[in-house]
């Protein structure tokens, strides 16, 4: 199973920082593109799935100047809901990262998409990143002209039901906040 994006019709303005673009504005694939390469940051999406919830095909949560990632070891940093239906099981997701005041040294550890069974709902699933490897925090590029970084991936989740579930970023960045993070149930191919 994989996940292609570049067959999804549909993607929707996860932040512009220009601000030309509201946040949730759907666009079509070769108008993403174009903003992509603005720095724009984009997720494919399923928009007959937003009105199923709130957080039916397309979740963000922010927390201002972002969640510190202190912890030495992996913990569960920023939840998210999404809603999610048997038939799109697939996940695209991004995170904005931002150092966590000045630098000291190089940057270590890792994020990933994660899914979060100590969220309070009664329903627990699990996900799976397409190639199963994190972000590590030392490989990211420069900062951008906001001062960090967007990061994301794709995978596919696995739920018993239609319904709510918990996912979030997992991992450990001293020295790194993160300050939202968003995701969309996307369509897989054989």
């Amino acid at each position: 199973m994989n996940i292609n994006l570049s067959t999804v019709p549909s993607w929707v303005v996860v932040e512009d920082m220009s601000g030309e673009y509201w946040e949730g504005a759907v666009v079509d694939r070769q108008k993403a593109h174009v903003l992509e390469a603005r720095g724009v940051a984009m997720l494919p999406c399923v928009p007959e799935l937003f009105r199923m919830s709130s957080v039916a095909g397309y979740s963000k949560r922010a927390w201002g100047a972002g969640i510190a990632m202190r912890a030495l070891v992996p913990e569960m940093i920023a939840p998210l809901t999404l809603y999610c239906v048997p038939s799109t099981r697939g996940v695209a997701w991004k995170a904005r990262l931002v150092p966590d005041g000045p630098r000291r040294g190089q940057y270590e550890g890792f994020v990933r998409f994660s899914a979060d069974s100590g969220q309070r709902s009664p329903m627990n699933g699990a996900y799976q990143e397409l190639g199963d490897k994190p972000v590590f925090v030392r490989e990211l590029a420069s900062l951008d002209e906001e001062g960090g970084w967007v990061v994301g991936g794709k995978g596919l989740a696995s739920f018993g039901v239609e319904g709510h579930y918990g996912f979030g970023i997992w991992g450990t960045a001293p020295g790194i906040r993160v300050v939202w993070v968003a995701a969309t149930m996307v369509p897989i191919t054989a």
